[in-house]
């Protein structure tokens, strides 16, 4: 019995013992739930992409053996009738240039034609749906180099297999389009049982993006890890908005944007000297040249046609500036252009959703009163559907705000550096030579191309850190100032440099809210290299604008004390934001007191300015 009862004691304290054991490692289990968690939720789930129109093509009779292709920009067609555009802008007679321009418009538009009250004319014609992952699409167009790209850098995390793209009729209702990325979310959360996914937007994409949080904060907050907004139309397009107010560039004969961006797209602004090349046999090889630069494709057929013409009017000794400026000026000017905007853009234009949603606030009553005479004489089921969006645009950045506040990792990256496409009067607005900056951004306050002395015209200093090294962007006026990259020289969406790529996967497969502070790697202002990695643009942000620094070069030294004596005088002309720099006294404007402060202070005779 004594045995029976130490053998139920020792039995007794045996499991007293297994009971602390078990609750030690519930413990352990519970407390390390949360980072597991986190981890499945948000470092590794699919990734939906949502790209721009470029990656949208329209078919008819889409996802059937019988589909065919109306409209793909990077289609041989579409470059035809671009090429016929550019033609006739461009390079044309003043009296032919309609013609071309009017056939390309055409050949481009007519096969995608929206009915007055915002729908497709045509039933059948819609994008192609991917049902499944990239993998099953790897013959198919959406297999893009981006794509490639995109897959490279995220293999540490996720698999082919867990990347979607979703596609949708950019012509249309962002709303509606907000509905099926909604559906779609579901539909990829169910195919890999995953309890939340990465959105990663492009282009246009932003916007049925941007709809989708504003329309579904619930939904976002409960599927969304992570949203990443790359060179976006979130705030509208500023060519978008141009065109549809009929306002085309009025260029000076010896205006040097146009030069600007044809050196872009050729790539001389990435080491490649276009334009020394004026002999036939470098003639013979600009289409080449061309394609090596830009990776093939229909793009770079239709730039090497162009510059076959440009560079053979240098061959035979014709000014560039004045032949392509008078040009494009005399076209502009003319009864042709007139009749082309009043015409056939308001026929193609005006009755497409996914246009008005493109155009940015201020320019918004000015379209309609070109495209209508009146908001009341649009079809009422399109003045509806504009009016929704217009309202989601304008409450974008409580959007943003709000996505972030709700758990979502919310990152936006725009670019600068490059020159706006020259074809409207926005043609001085900092971008990516696409998107401009202050719209893709959110609200950075944002200099003007065209400013002399200097990119200020518009920038505002307050000794924070969120002013670009050069001065031309300032991001404090965003809506995520914390959370908001810029990248300088970077073509609009452009993700083939391996550097890239790796960027935006860093932003997408965080841990937690991503911001500019985060890692030395990726600082709020970077500029790319085609041919290495992403680098922080001369230097971070913080502190870039000094007060002294006249000359914006990152140093207060004697040259500077020199130009704020010559601008005392009148011998300088700067804007008011370079006086207030060389104000360093704050009294009565820029002063020879002001020149011998920072005189003093560069030879370290002041301690502060």
């Amino acid at each position: 019995m004594p045995f029976s009862v130490n053998g139920g004691q020792i039995l007794m304290k045996n499991k007293t013992f297994t009971k602390i054991i078990s609750c030690i490692l519930i413990a352990v289990m519970v407390l390390s739930m949360p980072l597991s968690a986190v981890a499945a939720e948000i470092s590794a789930v699919p990734v939906i992409y949502v790209g721009g129109i470029s990656d949208n093509a329209l078919y008819k009779n889409p996802n059937k053996n019988s589909s065919e292709v109306v409209f793909d920009i990077n289609s041989s067609d579409f470059t035809g009738d671009v090429t016929k555009i550019l033609a006739g802008m461009l390079l044309s007679d003043t009296k032919q240039a309609a013609t071309p321009v009017i056939s390309g418009i055409k050949g481009i538009m007519e096969p995608i034609l929206c009915a007055p009250n915002g729908t497709s004319f045509s039933s059948d014609i819609g994008p192609w749906e991917y049902t499944t992952s990239i993998a099953d699409y790897k013959a198919d167009s959406v297999y893009s180099d981006n794509m490639k790209a995109l897959i490279e850098a995220a293999s540490p995390y996720v698999s082919e297999n867990e990347i979607f793209v979703f596609s949708y009729d950019w012509r249309l209702d962002p709303l509606d389009n907000a509905d099926y990325l909604y559906d779609y979310i579901d539909h990829v959360k169910s195919l890999t049982s995953s309890k939340k996914v990465s959105l990663l937007a492009v282009g246009t994409g932003g916007i049925v993006v941007n709809t989708y949080l504003h329309e579904n904060e619930e939904h976002a907050r409960n599927n969304i890890a992570s949203c990443v907004f790359f060179n976006s139309s979130l705030l509208g397009n500023a060519i978008v908005g141009d065109f549809m107010k009929g306002r085309v560039a009025r260029l000076a004969t010896d205006n040097d944007n146009i030069i600007d961006g044809i050196k872009e797209i050729s790539g001389e602004t990435r080491g490649n000297a276009f334009f020394d090349f004026v002999s036939e046999d470098s003639l013979k090889i600009i289409s080449g040249v061309t394609s090596n630069l830009l990776g093939e494709g229909s793009l770079s057929n239709l730039i090497g046609v162009l510059f076959w013409e440009v560079f053979e009017m240098i061959a035979k000794g014709e000014d560039l500036h004045k032949t392509i400026g008078k040009g494009y000026n005399n076209f502009a000017l003319s009864a042709s252009a007139d009749a082309i905007f009043e015409d056939f853009l308001k026929e193609y234009l005006r009755n497409m959703p996914g246009l008005w949603a493109m155009v940015p606030q201020k320019d918004y009553d000015e379209a309609i009163e070109f495209l209508f005479g009146d908001v009341f004489s649009m079809n009422a089921q399109l003045r509806d559907t504009v009016t929704s969006y217009r309202r989601v645009q304008v409450e974008t950045a409580a959007t943003l705000n709000t996505a972030k506040n709700n758990g979502i990792n919310v990152c936006v990256v725009a670019g600068y550096g490059l020159q706006l496409l020259p074809v409207t009067i926005s043609l001085d607005d900092v971008s990516d030579s696409i998107e401009s900056t202050k719209y893709a951004s959110v609200g950075a306050v944002t200099s003007d191309n065209s400013t002399e002395n200097g990119h200020f015209a518009n920038c505002f200093y307050d000794n924070h850190n969120h002013v670009a090294p050069s001065g031309e962007i300032d991001a404090s006026y965003c809506a995520l100032p914390e959370n908001t990259w810029f990248i300088k020289g970077l073509p609009h969406g452009d993700m083939t440099n391996e550097a890239v790529a790796d960027f935006i996967v860093w932003l997408l497969f965080g841990f937690s809210q991503r911001h500019i502070r985060e890692s030395s790697d990726y600082t709020q202002y970077l500029k790319y290299n085609r041919y290495g990695k992403l680098t922080a643009d001369a230097v971070d942000g913080e502190d870039v604008i000094k007060k002294g620094d006249v000359d914006i070069d990152g140093d207060v030294d004697a040259s500077d004390a020199r130009l704020a004596l010559r601008i005392s005088v009148g011998l300088e002309t700067v804007t008011k934001e370079v006086k207030a720099i060389a104000d360093v006294d704050g009294v009565t404007g820029v002063s020879a007191a002001d020149a011998r402060l920072i005189l003093r202070y560069s030879v370290g005779l002041e301690q502060s300015l």
